[in-house]
């Protein structure tokens, strides 16, 4: 939030992204409340008392006390899912449509400003930033914004609901989720330098094409294809050694997360076997282990989040950057005044 694009348009879009929010949260709360309902139908078929319906008591819902209206709840959260799942994705993208579309003309505005900017640059390499660098600003709107807010409600509320089942295992998933937050910023904050530098070297290969196209009619002889075609490789050499050391890191932090979450949940397991540690009975065990498990999905997203991030905070950088430059040099112009 500290870059005036997503400042302004936070503010000028308020209602936009709230709805996007919004209808996020409720999308998530109706996955749960359908697994939850899932439970809730044996113990009516099979009368049988258990945790699941407990839980649909602790987020404020009615228990059906037949299978007819277990099956209102079903169909109705079914009904209430599409629809959510529809208005999240709708506002969500056209939330970020916008996002890129202000992007997009400011920087044009910029350009406009800057011709010494495009001389010393090539215009291949400022195309470069309107199509790929402005799909990393409209994914850090959509989910390292409105994605991260909207799992963020959603991770408090459950838990809430695995305090319910039990404290100690609740404060446990709780306090890893930060750690696991912690280590993913960490590996991200290592990858900042070389995902610049790949950026930047694409951007040149990107110029030296856009150039010999143009050129194209003069380098027609052999000898000039052989020595064009040579320095391409080379660039795009140097490309690959800077993606290849960007690939570990990465490939690291994707494996790692999943196989953490799945060692505690072996953890978790190991101590509700133990009554020595844990004390639970075996319909709160299962009804814990089962929002662990519809949580997992949403921990990851989180714990993510900074792959999404970093790039968009590389590109924003840049809008900061030409922002901060237009506004001094013509702060007084009035078409500047008028466009902002």
């Amino acid at each position: 939030m500290k870059y005036f694009l997503t400042q302004t348009f936070i503010r000028q879009k308020a209602a936009l992204v709230s709805i996007a929010v919004i209808t996020g949260v409720l999308h998530l709360l109706s996955n749960l409340v359908l697994l939850l309902s899932v439970g809730c139908y044996i113990e009516l078929l099979f009368h049988a008392g258990g945790s699941k319906s407990r839980a649909l008591l602790w987020m404020g819902i009615q228990l059906p006390q037949s299978l007819s209206a277990f099956y209102s709840l079903f169909f109705g959260t079914v009904a209430v899912k599409f629809l959510c799942s529809f208005l999240e994705k709708y506002f969500t993208s056209k939330a970020g449509m916008l996002y890129t579309a202000k992007a997009r003309k400011e920087y044009f505005q910029y350009l406009l400003h800057s011709p010494e900017i495009v001389k010393v640059k090539s215009p291949a390499r400022q195309l470069l930033w309107f199509s790929s660098e402005l799909k990393s600003i409209q994914r850090y709107l959509e989910k390292g914004i409105i994605g991260f807010t909207r799992d963020m409600i959603y991770f408090f509320i459950c838990c809430y609901l695995l305090l319910q089942f039990h404290i100690l295992l609740g404060i446990v998933i709780a306090a890893a989720v930060p750690l696991l937050w912690l280590i993913s910023i960490w590996g991200h904050y290592q990858l900042k330098l070389p995902t610049e530098t790949g950026r930047n070297a694409f951007a040149r290969l990107l110029s030296f094409v856009s150039g010999r196209l143009h050129q194209i009619e003069k380098i027609q002889s052999a000898y000039k294809i052989y020595r064009t075609t040579n320095r391409f490789v080379q660039r795009q050499s140097r490309l690959i050694t800077l993606q290849q050391q960007m690939l570990t890191g990465k490939a690291l932090l994707r494996s790692l997360i999943p196989a953490v979450l799945y060692s505690l949940l072996g953890l978790l397991l190991l101590l509700i076997a133990n009554p020595d540690f844990i004390t639970i009975t075996a319909a709160d065990a299962v009804g814990f282990i089962l929002l662990l498990l519809n949580l997992f999905a949403v921990i990851r997203r989180i714990v993510k989040v900074e792959s999404i991030r970093m790039p968009g905070r590389i590109s924003l950088k840049k809008m900061e950057k030409a922002h901060q430059e237009l506004l001094h040099s013509h702060k007084n112009h009035p078409l500047f005044v008028q466009m902002s």
